[in-house]
């Protein structure tokens, strides 16, 4: 297990996951406290038991009502779920929307305290008239330390989207942030649902079969298609690539190749479109 730390926020205790039963809020905060910096929990259910001292039957019966559907979730991606089965573990789905929100804050307050702290030291005249000519330049100098502190923390560089992307194996490298590519990034970090969101993306990108290859024409997205407009990114955010939405009637026999399967049934497709025509003709 990864050395991580979570922090909760109050709205839990008005979420909908607060209503459930004693067992599901247990193991929803283990997994919380079990979770890396991209919302991945690995681990079995009897692993997770232990760690959330539940009974394996309790156990069981948490993950179903964090993995279910839940129309009272304030959060409507995926239909409210908090959790998707993943290789090797669970992800929990809204994980890096909390975080894109929750690290903005606390960079904002700690540059801010950091500029205060410099100004501090600064040794400035003192003020050689009335109180009230002094009083506006120190609020001047607050909310010129707001705006740096703002700026600083809505900051998006290459390097951390090319570190993060290729964190995801499951994602064709980036071996090169080109000049063109980082001019690309600039005009979607300008765009708040992405500039919120990037790590997000990047995560539901990762765990889809169909952007990462399982289709039939081998297509994996690429870090210039997901940059490329603000249309593709918004699908994905959408839920339209997710693998429980994509799809949903194709199923494939263990062990058999996914590809092999969905040449197979756009080929009965066509047989019985021919087939149709031939009746007409």
């Amino acid at each position: 297990m990864s050395d991580g730390f979570t922090k909760l926020s109050n709205n839990l205790l008005t979420s909908s996951i607060w209503s459930e039963s004693n067992s599901t809020r247990i193991l929803w905060i283990t997994l919380l406290a079990a979770t890396d910096y991209t919302g991945y929990v690995a681990g079995s259910i009897p692993g997770m038991a232990q760690m959330a001292r539940l009974t394996i039957e309790e156990t069981k019966e948490a993950f179903s009502v964090l993995m279910a559907p839940d129309q009272y979730s304030r959060t409507k991606a995926h239909e409210g779920r908090r959790l998707i089965e993943v290789d090797g573990g669970w992800l929990i789905v809204t994980y890096e929307k909390h975080r894109a929100k929750r690290d903005p804050e606390d960079r904002r307050t700690q540059n801010r305290e950091s500029k205060r702290r410099q100004r501090s030291k600064q040794d400035p005249k003192p003020c050689q008239h009335n109180v009230s000519q002094c009083q506006p330049m120190s609020a001047h100098t607050e909310a010129e330390a707001e705006a740096e502190a703002e700026a600083e923390a809505t900051t998006l560089s290459a390097g951390d989207f090319e570190n993060y992307w290729n964190s995801k194996e499951s994602l064709p490298r980036i071996r090169s942030f080109t000049a063109a590519r980082k001019k690309s990034l600039s005009v979607r970090i300008a765009e708040p649902d992405f500039s919120g969101h990037w790590q997000e993306i990047i995560n539901k990108l990762a765990a889809s079969p169909f952007c990462t290859g399982t289709n039939d024409r081998r297509w994996k997205a690429s870090v210039d298609w997901i940059l490329k407009n603000s249309t593709n990114y918004t699908k994905v955010l959408e839920g339209k690539y997710d693998s429980d939405t994509l799809n949903p009637t194709r199923t494939f026999e263990p062990g058999q190749n996914p590809l092999d399967k969905l040449a197979e049934q756009d080929k009965e497709k066509k047989e019985a479109l021919l087939n149709k025509l031939e009746a007409v003709a």
